[in-house]
């Protein structure tokens, strides 16, 4: 019999950090498993109670119980659940590998990269249109899209990834890109939507002072910042500049 890993004790400790805490915590990769393997084990016994006509009393107890779980079960997971969609709003509105997703459970990551998509594309039909003058698109992904999404995001993962972004290579390939005349039309839009975005928010930009070492990053455009030691300053566009806060990285100057 498998190993019962969760017990009501655990699910608090769990529920206390993710209230505490502005970032996900980790968890076990098999959370969800244990989770439902701990919820049947005590279903099962009140089940017995039932069956074997225990007092009024024990049953009580179970059921409160089995009620208190799920409840903690719930609460755990809508909270989980708002922090990522917060994950995929910043990743959408910045395009950074600032994000971290490294404590998303394997089904959490299907939500992610599925709101993240769903928001992508809302940003070219409605905003991106608008900006541009014309009519807004009415958001509608289906399955076939959503794969698409998915596939071109891992793409661009990669990109991101290899070569260093320090390397001659990296900056040839870049600028090449950006230079190309086969790129796609919604490419210009994107920096349109970045120059526009600057005029109209007058917090396009934020000046911080860093707490702790902070690696190379990308911005939204593949534009590299960084690295950066704690006093160091900077300003940068505002939305990472607030995920670096948020994070307790950085601070405002």
């Amino acid at each position: 019999m498998t190993d019962i890993n969760i017990t009501y004790e655990t699910l608090y400790e769990i529920l206390r950090n993710e209230k505490n805490r502005e970032d996900l915590q980790e968890l076990s990769p098999t959370f969800y498993q244990d989770v439902i393997t701990y919820l049947s084990k005590n279903k099962a016994m009140l089940d017995k109670a039932i069956k074997e006509d225990y007092s009024d009393e024990d049953k009580e107890d179970l059921i409160r119980q089995v009620k208190n779980i799920r409840n903690l079960i719930r609460e755990i997971y809508e909270r989980r659940e708002k922090k990522i969609i917060n994950l995929s709003l910043n990743k959408s509105r910045t395009q950074s590998d600032l994000v971290e997703i490294n404590t998303l459970l394997p089904m959490e990551k299907a939500l992610y990269d599925g709101a993240t998509d769903f928001l992508d594309k809302s940003r070219r039909d409605i905003l991106q249109n608008m900006l541009n003058g014309t009519e807004p698109i009415q958001a509608n992904i289906d399955d076939n899209h959503a794969l698409k999404m998915t596939a071109e995001r891992k793409e661009r993962s990669t990109i991101h990834s290899s070569p260093p972004m320090n390397s001659p290579e990296s900056k040839e390939a870049i600028e090449t890109s950006q230079q190309s005349k086969h790129l796609p039309s919604d490419v210009n839009v994107n920096t349109d939507e970045k120059e526009i975005g600057q005029t109209e928010n007058h917090k396009s930009n934020l000046s911080i002072k860093f707490k702790e070492n902070v690696p190379k990053f990308l911005g939204k455009e593949l534009e590299v910042y960084g690295p950066y030691e704690p006093e160091d300053t900077a300003t940068i566009p505002f939305e990472l500049a607030q995920i670096l806060i948020n994070k307790g990285k950085a601070e405002q100057i």
